[in-house]
């Protein structure tokens, strides 16, 4: 057994990237769109109220934003058949909660390793 004082791996620098409760809020972020329509308003909310953040947050907010805006008229059109025609909606809509599902999770994956994240499918409204 060696008893070596030094440690195998040196301490993270001062500025090793951005601080967990950024990454937590880019996060929230993310995660929120995984549900249609709560995204849209947790996002919008976290967007508006949080103006003096990092801009790692500010660019996963952007861009968290852009996805659910993106989404949104999908959503709306997959319900309203949902509910006027009935089973077909649900089928429309199925692809729709997997793109939620699988890129929110993604998104989240990213923001919490302190990574910058692009949507595959996003229209870029806010910049």
């Amino acid at each position: 057994m060696s008893t070596d004082p030094t440690p195998s791996a040196s301490p993270p620098a001062a500025d090793s990237g951005p601080s967990q409760d950024d990454r937590n809020l880019a996060m929230i972020a993310h995660a929120s769109g995984m549900v249609p329509f709560l995204g849209l308003a947790v996002t919008g909310g976290l967007y508006a109220m949080k103006k003096d953040v990092s801009p790692f947050v500010m660019e996963h907010f952007k861009e968290a934003l852009n996805f659910d805006i993106s989404l949104t008229p999908f959503d709306l059109i997959a319900l309203l058949v949902l509910i006027f025609v009935g089973g077909i909606g649900l089928l429309l809509w199925i692809p729709i909660i997997g793109a939620h599902l699988g890129l929110g999770i993604m998104g989240s994956m990213a923001a919490a390793e302190g990574k910058p994240y692009r949507y595959v499918v996003n229209a870029r409204l806010l910049k």
